[in-house]
């Protein structure tokens, strides 16, 4: 059987999907999957027994459930899926400015009905998740700010009053220092690869990054501005670099951060473990070990719950906060998306990216205050072009050997002082007594 591309753009673009069922033009299973969005002039078999995919003429609902299978970075496939995709983001950001929830609701779930016929034509496995952990268990009060506000110089009142709020879990102040010191944490991410060089042969790799493809690019217009800007950048403007890059080591990564204690035991997680971990998977290419970090955090970076999850739990803190609701998810993902696009580019360029994001992000939550996330927004840009630099100079090779460099303490400053925010509240709330 030869496949019939009849482009309804007027391009032919011809991608072998990594699937093997049994199929053929009067395939039932796929005929009643899939009879909603006519594939007959997208899908046909190869003579190796793959289906053969002209994403052109999928129906949109049907590509928007595509998820990359196997690990390449040149891919028709997953380029046009991701273009076509992202084409309908600036319609569902004026959906969500002019608070308009309810077209969201229906695109959503006019693309969930067409998960069967997507999963069937793209053989999509199912996803792992984080779960989610009990909310009692999500936040524990912490002695060290206990003892800040024991030491506060207010009323007996007053603490007992800002106690019982805080206990509540109704106090949550965001820092104004910046919490990542960037020289540091680039000599901490040196000797890390100084030390798996010494260690374990492993010499660090740039690594290859995800383009788009010859042949995409050649009839890229009609994806216009879309794809006039990086594969890359696309897909982390999207927050979904799991979907469309994997580096097929999220399963390992996501183990061995299950391996790790929760943070309410005073040791969890720090940032130079985590990508040690990633590293190793990677076997020492650094791209893929930013990139595997970043992908297992965007599966569930738009949960609303993600604070509960089981692996956020295990994150130590990198972020100035005071009480409940500090955002650890969401400063990890911040922190290793933005180095990852900082390692990529020049540092120009990775501070406007990293300024346009915390633009957009304070226009779409009614500017509310995200001043932590601004600072790991600049810092990370400069922290990525710093171990692009490390890993080109190869200058791992020469660093003195100085295992202090993992202490969070060295490359994080997380010692703002609350005193007077909380003594202020503390008076405001015995006046309103």
């Amino acid at each position: 059987m030869k496949p019939r591309f009849h482009s309804r753009s007027g391009l032919a673009f011809t991608a072998l999907a990594l699937c093997h069922s049994q199929f053929a033009s009067g395939n039932e299973s796929l005929n009643q999957l899939c009879a909603k969005y006519d594939v007959s002039d997208a899908v046909t078999l190869a003579a190796d027994g793959s289906y053969q995919i002209d994403p052109s003429e999928l129906d949109y609902r049907v590509l928007a459930n595509y998820r990359q299978k196997r690990a390449s970075t040149s891919d028709l496939l997953s380029d046009y899926a991701l273009a076509a995709t992202s084409m309908t983001v600036p319609k569902k950001i004026w959906w969500v400015m002019r608070k308009k929830p309810h077209k969201i609701e229906i695109s959503n779930r006019e693309v969930h009905e067409a998960y069967p016929c997507a999963r069937e034509i793209f053989s999509i496995q199912p996803r792992e998740y984080f779960e989610l952990i009990d909310e009692p268990k999500s936040w524990i009060p912490s002695e060290k700010e206990l003892a800040v506000i024991d030491a506060l110089p207010v009323s007996e009142t007053a603490r007992h009053l800002l106690l019982e709020k805080y206990f509540s879990g109704k106090i949550g102040l965001e820092g104004d220092l910046n919490p990542i010191r960037v020289k540091e944490a680039a000599r901490m991410f040196e000797q890390v690869i100084y030390e798996e060089w010494r260690d374990n042969g492993l010499e660090a790799k740039f690594g290859r990054e995800h383009k788009w493809s010859r042949e995409f690019s050649r009839h890229a217009q009609q994806f216009s501005p879309i794809s006039d800007f990086s594969k890359l950048l696309v897909a982390m403007s999207r927050g979904v670099t799991d979907i469309y890059m994997t580096t097929e080591k999220e399963a390992d990564l996501r183990r061995f951060i299950l391996e790790q204690p929760f943070r309410a035991s005073g040791n969890g997680m720090t940032l130079d473990q985590l990508f040690r971990a990633s590293y190793r998977l990677s076997e020492g290419n650094v791209y893929l070990a930013l990139l595997t970090i970043q992908n297992v955090l965007a599966i569930q970076w738009r949960d609303q719950n993600r604070e509960s999850l089981s692996s956020t739990l295990r994150f130590s803190p990198i972020v100035n906060y005071f009480g409940k609701g500090a955002d650890h998810y969401g400063s990890w993902y911040h922190l290793f998306g933005i180095t990852l696009y900082g390692y990529t580019r020049s540092l120009l360029s990775a501070k406007w990216v990293a300024y346009v994001e915390s633009a957009g992000s304070h226009v779409l939550f009614s500017f509310e205050k995200e001043t932590q996330e601004d600072h790991i927004n600049a810092k990370g840009a400069k922290l990525g072009t710093l171990l692009r630099k490390i890993v080109k100079k190869k200058t791992y090779m020469n660093s003195s050997d100085d295992p202090g460099v993992l202490v969070p303490q060295y490359y994080l400053n997380l010692n703002e002082d609350f005193t007077a925010r909380l003594t202020q509240l503390a008076r405001k709330l015995e006046r309103k007594r």
